[in-house]
């Protein structure tokens, strides 16, 4: 469970977009969930007193950021998917051009193309995992239990 003290509703929301949520309570939230067991629901309790519609204005204010930050996750992870395949493709190729050249030339092709498939094996590896468990967070939050008291 992740405790949210505030003293009204406006704390909840950034100065600059009321359809957000206040940037340093996001990283709270973020720190606070990425340290939580992977398979275990996430639950906000916030501690303050809010009417009932202030209530439902933060649960509605805080499952229609994360969806959305869900939403814009899906749309980086497809235009990567098609950077990655450019890239490979473009290594790929740089290597066989490598065997058709020169000394000097094929050498620095060779190199040129091996970096751009080891970068994108790196990426697929090391950076797919943190989007991935930074992606399934968003999804926790954007359908997580929000409970409030006094």
């Amino acid at each position: 469970m992740i405790n949210i003290d505030i003293n009204n509703l406006e704390e909840l929301e950034n100065t600059f977009n009321k359809k957000h949520i206040n940037r340093d309570l996001d990283e709270y939230i973020m720190e606070c969930a990425k340290l939580m067991p992977r398979g275990g629901k996430i639950e906000l309790k916030i501690n303050c007193n809010l009417n009932q519609n202030e209530q439902n204005n933060a649960i509605n204010l805080i499952h229609g950021y994360y969806k959305e930050k869900l939403k814009q996750y899906h749309i980086i992870d497809k235009y990567d998917d098609y950077v990655r395949i450019f890239l490979l493709i473009l290594g790929i190729v740089f290597i066989i051009i490598s065997e058709h050249l020169i000394d000097v030339l094929s050498e620095l092709f060779l190199i040129a193309g091996w970096v751009v498939v080891w970068e994108i094996i790196y990426d697929l590896i090391f950076t797919g995992f943190k989007r991935k468990k930074t992606k399934s967070i968003y999804q926790k939050l954007s359908k997580c239990e929000i409970s409030f008291s006094d």
